[in-house]
């Protein structure tokens, strides 16, 4: 059988041009698809930043619902800032003297209490969160009417005391402010401000009155915005 020299230059032209044709094919493809991924990425950073703005929506709204449902003064605040040596429980936020807040100034978030202003500037202030253990106040058991102090946690919740042996004190009992005022305070803590809920009721080791631990109702390291009472 004779050998075809006419064809050897077209097998060797051939299979390197069916070559280089899969080598563009698979260059375009990987550019198409790194194209497809940073547009996938765009996508997807709008939409959340879009669920982001709906979310920040939906909790103003509620916020402000239960500002034209208060009969006291109200300012929707924003929490800018955490104080890095007491992270849990304390916020800053961006409202102060200008928008009429002051220390003692109550603050509230959508369920329940959260805090009480310490300092106030011009444009920003400080709130000491409700489980600071530098903070308290007048609350009752709403079943009950138990009353009693609340103060602030080294575990980082609520624990209130001075209950007589004689109250009604059990898991699950709801919270609220009782409306007293304190002796070192200057404000007054609404009545009916929700708190949060009994987690463990016991007797103090004086053996003389029972206390109870408290989960504040407000998810405290999670605030973002909050409402602050102005008398």
């Amino acid at each position: 059988m004779a050998f075809d020299f006419l064809k050897v230059p077209l097998a060797i032209f051939v299979y390197p041009a069916q070559s280089v044709r899969e080598i563009i094919f698979s260059y375009r493809t990987e550019r198409e698809n790194i194209r497809l991924k940073r547009e996938n990425t765009i996508l997807n950073f709008e939409m959340t930043r879009l669920e982001q703005l709906q979310n920040e929506n939906n909790r103003l709204r509620e916020l402000l619902d239960l500002k034209s449902t208060n009969k006291f003064s109200i300012v929707a605040a924003n929490v800018i800032a955490r104080d890095p040596d007491n992270w849990a429980s304390t916020i800053i936020i961006d409202k102060g003297a200008q928008a009429r807040v002051k220390s003692d100034c109550v603050v509230i978030g959508q369920l329940g209490l959260v805090g009480i202003v310490t300092e106030a500037g011009l444009t920003t202030s400080r709130v000491m969160l409700i489980n600071d253990p530098n903070f308290n106040c007048a609350a009752l058991l709403e079943r009950s009417r138990a009353q009693g102090l609340l103060s602030g946690s080294l575990f980082g919740g609520c624990r209130m005391h001075f209950f007589s042996r004689e109250d009604d004190v059990v898991k699950g009992d709801t919270v609220l402010t009782s409306g007293l005022t304190m002796e070192s305070r200057q404000s007054l803590f609404p009545k009916g401000i929700l708190i949060g809920r009994v987690k463990y009721a016991g007797e103090e080791s004086s053996g003389l009155g029972k206390y109870c631990l408290v989960e504040p109702a407000e998810k405290l390291v999670r605030l973002e915005e909050v409402l602050v009472i102005i008398p």
